[in-house]
């Protein structure tokens, strides 16, 4: 029972490795005490299930501490409120638990090396749990959410990302997790114990490479600067919908926009600014783009849109330029906020589980990036920006990227802080810097090695303002995705099941 409460606890602390607390030490603490305890379990030869379930507890403590917030956006805004916001929130912690759960019944079968626990700690777990990481981020639509490697995004041991991505740094934070779980079981023989000199010469190590990445320029200038300034309405979520209020928030950002025409290259309003379908608002947007054509500010913004033909509708964004018109429709969609699963088969049943509007289509998955000011934007609407994958695969040749979200669905919570800070991640493993619009905050804006450099305050009416340096290139990760880091954690994993198989 000790053991259980103490996994759930490891889980909870997780979460203080990221924004807003942004203590890195605590996932890699976290993590080691995971290692530790199943295999602590592993070797007192403890039944499958028992530790499955301790996996299990343990994913429950991760997720609950790090993704509570779920139940913000299903009790307040959705149709079911409370009751169906407690349901969805414990039913999708209980299934992501199951991921450390399976990663504890896997590291299992490298039982056998038991002579020697640090082959296990320091070869197989940090490799198997990078493996269970990316598969979250994929599997039933993924959700690739505190991901260990995004703690790292302001430390040193970032500058690995452009070249191998997230998962990378995951990597290496979790061998430092190997490395002190083993230093834990062989505590008797502490002082003949060579693991703590090999912790700090792997430290000291993987320091110095990261300092010679830092140098590297991975991408390169393209072009002037530009001048951008983001528009954060804070709009609150019980009237954004409201046709009553739907004047007002046009009205708003129409004036908020005024003073930065002919001042600034690029305005970008927020996801859905526009709280209205495109063809409802057409002498709106014509007068958009008059205004466009007059001072040559080109502007961005979120607006639903409705295919007719094929009755479909759209989380998109569209960039208004003097030149031409471009357009993005949302391709990776929240499951419950924009759509809901299975709706051919349950019809209206499943309605109560979801948002006002949860009736979305994905867009096409190659799409053309925005044109503005003569410069080519990568787009990606809220929730996108955490598919470190896609980003990369949809990149093509924009020089720089423009995210846009509603946070306003997870008010008060830690939320928006996490968001933000993957969305560094982003421009750091692309080399691009990134333009993020958010209704009630936090907008931002980062340069090329996700640093950043202005940010708004959350839940007041702001205007964020600054210059971005477009950049053109391909980082090592744009070009080569998760693969380099995936085909060596699969290597480490045979190879530790090689040797298991010699022990047997």
């Amino acid at each position: 029972m000790k053991k259980n409460i103490l996994l759930i606890i490891l889980g909870l602390i997780w979460v203080l490795g990221f924004a807003p607390f942004e203590l890195w030490i605590f996932p890699i603490l976290s993590l080691a005490g995971f290692f530790y305890l199943i295999q602590e379990s592993i070797f007192e030869q403890k039944p499958k299930k028992l530790i499955f379930l301790q996996g299990w507890l343990y994913g429950v403590g991760l997720f609950f501490g790090g993704v509570h917030w779920i139940y913000i956006s299903i009790a307040e805004f959705g149709k079911g409120g409370p009751i169906a916001g407690v349901f969805v929130t414990i039913f999708f912690i209980c299934v992501l638990a199951l991921y450390p759960a399976v990663f504890a019944l896997i590291a299992q079968q490298f039982a056998r090396i038991r002579n020697n626990p640090k082959t296990v700690l320091i070869l197989a777990l940090p490799a198997l749990w990078v493996i269970v990481e990316w598969l979250r981020g994929w599997l039933f639509t993924g959700f690739p959410w505190l991901l260990m490697g995004n703690a790292f995004v302001d430390m040193p041991l970032s500058s690995f990302a452009p070249v191998f991505g997230v998962f990378a740094l995951s990597y290496i934070a979790a061998l430092f997790s190997g490395v002190i779980a083993c230093v834990l079981l062989e505590r008797a023989n502490w002082r003949q114990n060579r693991t703590i000199l090999s912790l700090g010469v792997l430290a000291l190590l993987f320091v110095a490479v990261s300092l010679l990445l830092k140098r590297v320029e991975w991408t390169e200038k393209s072009g002037e600067p530009l001048k951008v300034a983001m528009v954060q309405g804070n709009i609150k979520q019980d009237i954004k919908w409201d046709p009553s209020f739907r004047q007002y928030t046009l009205d708003k950002y129409f004036a908020l926009t005024q003073e930065l025409l002919g001042k600034h290259d690029v305005v970008v309003w927020p996801e859905t600014a526009i709280p209205d379908f495109l063809h409802y608002v057409d002498d709106y947007m014509l007068s958009l783009q008059a205004q466009v054509n007059v001072t040559g500010t080109a502007i961005v913004t979120g607006v639903p849109v409705y295919d007719y033909r094929n009755k479909r509708y759209f989380n998109s964004m569209i960039a208004i330029d003097r030149q031409q018109l471009s357009y993005y429709a949302k391709r990776h969609l929240v499951i419950f906020g924009e759509y809901l699963p299975f709706r051919n088969i349950f019809g209206e049943s499943l309605d109560f589980l979801g948002a006002a509007m949860a009736d979305f289509t994905s867009g096409e998955e190659r799409q053309k990036p925005l044109i503005t000011k003569e410069h080519k934007a990568a787009a990606s609407i809220c929730f996108e920006i955490v598919f470190g994958n896609e980003i990369a695969n949809e990149l093509g040749d924009a020089d720089y990227m423009i995210n846009i979200s509603n946070d306003a669905w997870f008010e008060g919570s830690i939320a928006p802080y996490q968001h933000l800070q993957i969305a560094q991640m982003r421009a750091l493993e692309t080399g691009r810097p990134l333009v993020r619009s958010t209704n009630t905050g936090i907008s931002a804006m980062t340069d090329h090695q996700g640093k950043l450099l202005i940010r708004s305050p959350q839940y007041e009416e702001y205007v964020l303002t600054g210059v971005i340096q477009p950049r053109k290139g391909q980082t090592p990760y744009v070009k080569w995705g998760n693969i380099p880091i995936l085909v060596l954690t699969l290597f480490l994993i045979i190879i530790s099941l090689i040797m298991s198989q010699k022990e047997k």
